[in-house]
């Protein structure tokens, strides 16, 4: 069945989002484009959507962060290694933070102190 009709963005990518979603559910997509010559299909993608988080990030403030204060709200749903990283618009990390030794739960932690300055 069709979901939606897209259109490309201004550097040509095709962006869907299905909010109607069941967690713990399997879902098969494929891409159906139309051309001169004929209907094309790309490969079928299978997405399993998770029954529950096991981690996500909640935000950053302030916004812009700066070297000196840059707090980030996430969250961990079990124990076990996670690291945290934050990366400049250049691609270059610049913090590092261990955050599954915090727990499980919704945390922030303070980046600030830990971004390098150079």
């Amino acid at each position: 069945m069709s979901l939606a009709e897209i259109s490309p963005d201004g550097a040509h990518r095709l962006f869907y989002a299905d909010r109607s979603v069941v967690p713990g559910t399997s879902y098969f997509y494929r891409l159906t484009w139309n051309e001169t010559t004929g209907v094309n299909h790309a490969g079928e993608v299978t997405i399993l959507v998770p029954s529950q988080l096991s981690f996500a990030l909640a935000g950053a403030w302030p916004n812009p962060a700066s070297r000196r204060e840059c707090r980030i709200a996430y969250y961990l749903s079990e124990a076990g290694p996670a690291t945290l990283e934050l990366f400049d618009i250049r691609g270059r990390r610049v913090a590092r933070v261990d955050v599954g030794s915090r727990g499980i739960g919704d945390r922030i932690v303070s980046l600030g102190q830990l971004i390098d300055s150079g």
